[in-house]
């Protein structure tokens, strides 16, 4: 069962480690999760359990000590696929002799749990503000189980999206859901008998595909499942699942189905969110190179881009890139560049995919561009700024 995973790494991992589990284990739960079923938290020994297509994050826990070999191969890797990985030490000072030379690249922290549990989460996009689901839906068959879901992610920290509660009047009604869809981390779709006779609802699942979206489909009773979907997790629905029998659209679940619908959730999104980050960076690293520049990831800093001068055996950095799962506005961008430094003009560009952008959200970032420090740029199109630096 897919979980947030949490690799600990580094020969002081054992000085740090049930600190580290307490305080991260506490925010899973103030964030309505089960940190017993949600969290899983593995040393190099467990390698073997990582979920490569999910999202693992890393910290590796520094010191003068050796390093073991199994940590140091796992460490590499993780930077591989682009993991984010945290290295901690106890003071700054030689940090270079405190980690493994793959790291010397990546900014390294002092020891703080607070600190580093919420760099944690935050890695994992575990934040109120950042989880995001689209319920799409047959309102004649399953408006009922529509509604407990909406109300059931609201209280466990998501911003769900459902029509009738999320579409303001007055407002084209498409533009709408095309928009909400491309911000969205996981598409749950009710798969009830009629849910494809709905021309949204068909045409949601297809968006969903070409935004590369994680689906989970709950499936009812007696229904065989919609085919050709491409849909990465399901849950098949009994008819004791219901509160009553009678196929009626407003009867709703037991609360029991409604609680592993939401639980299935989360490890869907897991699923989708790392895919779609790992899409942007991956993107980002190729076009750097094709450009002539090295580009280091970071967890959650920015990558750091560096022109390498091959005759000199030097390398000069020359910008940065913020890489963004989902669709970036002001409030997302501010928060993207309050932690730069004043008066550093060092270039720094944030990158999104850019799948599914309606006008108006094109027409909003342009017109931030054109006021903002921090400006945007779609991932496939960035080849010309980045062969500028």
């Amino acid at each position: 069962m897919l979980k947030y995973q949490l690799v600990v790494l580094g020969p002081a991992q054992n000085r740090f480690f049930k600190a580290l589990k307490a305080e991260i284990e506490e925010r899973i739960e103030d964030l309505g999760l089960d940190a017993a079923s949600d969290l899983e938290i593995l040393r190099a020994r467990e390698s073997d359990q990582i979920e490569w297509d999910a999202t693992p994050v890393a910290v590796w826990f520094g010191s003068a000590e050796t390093h073991e070999e199994r940590d140091v191969a796992l460490l590499g890797t993780l930077l591989e696929e682009s993991a984010p990985v945290f290295p901690v030490v106890e003071a700054l000072d030689g940090y270079r002799a405190l980690v493994p030379e793959a790291l010397h690249r990546i900014n390294g922290a002092v020891w703080d749990r607070h600190r580093l549990a919420s760099n944690v989460l935050a890695a994992f996009r575990l934040t109120r503000a950042q989880r995001r689901a689209f319920i799409s839906y047959r309102r004649n068959d399953s408006r009922g189980v529509a509604a407990q879901l909406f109300d059931q992610l609201s209280r466990r920290g998501y911003l769900p999206f459902l029509d009738t509660a999320s579409v303001e009047s007055g407002v084209d009604f498409q533009d709408v859901l095309w928009a909400r869809m491309a911000d969205v981390d996981l598409l749950i779709f009710l798969d009830s008998p009629n849910a494809l006779t709905s021309r949204w609802v068909y045409r949601e699942l297809a968006r969903a595909h070409d935004l590369g979206l994680g689906v989970l489909q709950i499936i009812w009773p007696d229904h065989h499942p919609t085919a050709g979907t491409e849909l990465s997790q399901s849950v098949q629905l009994q008819w004791s699942d219901f509160k009553r029998r009678d196929g009626s659209a407003d009867h709703g679940l037991k609360d029991e189905a409604v609680a592993e619908i939401v639980s299935e959730a989360e490890r869907a999104r897991i699923r989708s969110l790392g895919s779609r980050r790992r899409r942007v960076v991956a993107d980002l690293v190729d076009q750097a190179a094709r450009c002539g520049l090295k580009a280091v990831v970071h967890p959650v800093d920015p990558i750091e881009l560096y022109r390498e001068d091959a005759v000199a055996a030097t390398a000069t950095k020359v910008g940065a890139v913020i890489p963004f799962v989902g669709l970036p506005d002001a409030p997302a961008i501010q928060q993207q560049e309050e932690p730069l430094p004043a008066g550093d003009r060092m270039p720094v560009r944030i990158a999104y995919s850019g799948l599914g952008m309606d006008p108006v959200w094109t027409e909003h970032l342009q017109w931030l561009n054109q006021h903002l420090r921090l400006t945007t740029t779609q991932v496939d199109l960035i080849d010309g700024w980045l062969g500028a630096l």
